[in-house]
């Protein structure tokens, strides 16, 4: 004997699988523009302790485009945007950054700059400190002292 839920059921079941469809496209996205940002930045970071400060300008650039592709995923599944990979890769980016700006003499950006919040921003900035101590240690003369103020 037929359900009267029979129809209500299907309906819910197909809803609930393009739903998720939709969602599983977004992480994939996601997970796929979070690993090149994680890769530009990991590589722009190598370029910059070489003192290539305009390969590392380029590959943060491609970073950042990579980013802004996430903006629709923002607003279609916010669930996916904030469950993690991303906010890793924006803190990498961050890194990327800040570790081109203190090293090559510029401007350290600001947060709203990177579109990162404001707590991976300070934890980044003193992971920074004591990352590039050895950078600095390597660049002075033997037996000399020196201070880093940021």
């Amino acid at each position: 004997m037929p359900s009267r839920y029979n129809t209500d059921l299907s309906t819910i079941v197909t809803n609930s699988i393009e739903s998720l469809t939709v969602r599983h496209q977004a992480r994939e996205q996601a997970l796929s523009i979070s690993r090149e940002v994680i890769r530009f930045s990991a590589n722009a970071i190598r370029a910059v302790h070489r003192g290539q400060f305009e390969e590392a300008r380029g590959l943060i650039k491609q970073a950042g485009q990579r980013l802004k592709e996430t903006e629709p995923i923002h607003r279609a599944s916010p669930e996916i945007y904030y469950a993690g990979f991303l906010s890793d890769a924006r803190k990498e980016y961050t890194e990327a950054n800040v570790t081109l700006a203190v090293i090559s003499g510029g401007d350290i950006p600001h947060p709203s700059e990177l579109d990162c919040f404001v707590t991976y921003y300070f934890y980044f900035m003193s992971v920074l400190i004591g990352g590039l101590r050895p950078f600095f240690s390597l660049s002075c003369p033997p037996g000399a002292v020196f201070r880093i103020w940021i």
